[in-house]
């Protein structure tokens, strides 16, 4: 970050970058990835539903969650 409210431009490039390459090594067929800073926010869905191709990630998929995964606060 440069020092300025909100999301940088580099980092959601990144994040899509690093992400999309776990679905393209076959690690997992699919996830979902918020970020938001300062009123700002950035959602990434790459991947689909099952690894034989199934429906595509969207933001609203339902997935279990995986606490241990977790990397940060979740606020209400």
């Amino acid at each position: 970050m440069s020092g300025a409210a909100g999301l940088s431009k580099e980092r959601p490039v990144r994040m899509h970058t690093v992400l999309s390459g776990h679905v393209a090594r076959g690690e997992v067929s699919g996830l979902a990835a918020v970020v938001a800073r300062d009123g700002d926010e950035h959602v990434e869905a790459p991947g689909g539903h099952d690894l034989a191709g199934g429906a595509p990630m969207r933001r609203d998929t339902p997935a279990r969650p995986r606490p241990h995964a977790l990397s940060g606060r979740l606020t209400g």
